[in-house]
């Protein structure tokens, strides 16, 4: 009964999605851990082959967090949150200074997001693509939330760090883009979109009332001529 209901949730979620944002939803999945039943955070495609996420999101899914950089070639599950599917990606760019993962999966996923390097000016309506922890329990399944917000400000420089935790000493200076709305629980990792329904960046974390994306702008342009290429091989 519980997975019954569970699934009529997530149908209503994508009825709901498919309104502003057509098979959005599709895209996304759910970061797991590598043991266990609990996710992390939220994960979307961007080629046939390829996944985005929060660096910090896939560190805290991996039973030895004592390395803040993950090897490439690291497994990390992801599953699907509309179909359930979960299947096996490897860690194929890591970059700690911008927060940024991406992911490769031998296995084709057939839904996947344009992506633009183009910085939204400030007050650009975005739309957030996430999963949320509704009962606070990673090891509870989560719930699709199309998250509206406004871009504050498109080019903010602030302190980070690679953990998605600010402690006011942290390592990096990353340029980010300040939402007018802070996340849930979950979020980190969500794709934000512009009104033509392209990713724009990449939820890492909130700060007070603010939302923090990292802009494809910074994560974008040195693994796009891979991604592209993935997606001519593929059509043919």
């Amino acid at each position: 009964m519980q997975r019954l209901i569970w699934s009529l949730f997530v149908v209503a979620a994508l009825v709901t999605a498919t309104i502003s944002i057509p098979n959005q939803f599709l895209a996304i999945y759910m970061v797991m851990a590598t043991q266990g039943s609990h996710w992390y955070g939220t994960a979307f495609a961007i080629s046939p082959h390829h996944v985005a996420t929060a660096g910090h999101v896939v560190v805290v899914s991996l039973p030895d967090q004592s390395n803040p950089v993950p090897p490439v070639g690291t497994p990390v599950p992801i599953k699907n949150i509309a179909t359930g599917k979960m299947v096996w990606a490897r860690v194929t760019t890591f970059r700690d200074n911008l927060d940024f993962c991406l992911l490769y999966t031998a296995t084709k996923l057939p839904h996947y997001l344009p992506v633009t390097s183009t910085l939204p000016p400030a007050g650009t309506p975005l739309t957030t693509l996430a999963l949320a922890i509704g009962s606070g329990r990673p090891d509870q399944p989560p719930f699709p939330v199309l998250f509206q917000s406004h871009v504050a400000n498109p080019q903010v420089v602030i302190k980070w760090s690679a953990t998605g935790v600010v402690t006011g000493d942290d390592p990096y200076e990353v340029a980010a883009i300040y939402t007018d709305k802070s996340g849930m629980p979950g979020f980190s990792g969500s794709p934000v979109l512009n009104p033509e329904g392209a990713v724009v960046g990449i939820h890492v974390g909130s700060l007070r009332a603010v939302g923090i994306v990292i802009p494809a702008a910074s994560w974008y342009p040195p693994i796009k001529q891979v991604v592209e290429r993935r997606l001519r091989d593929e059509q043919g």
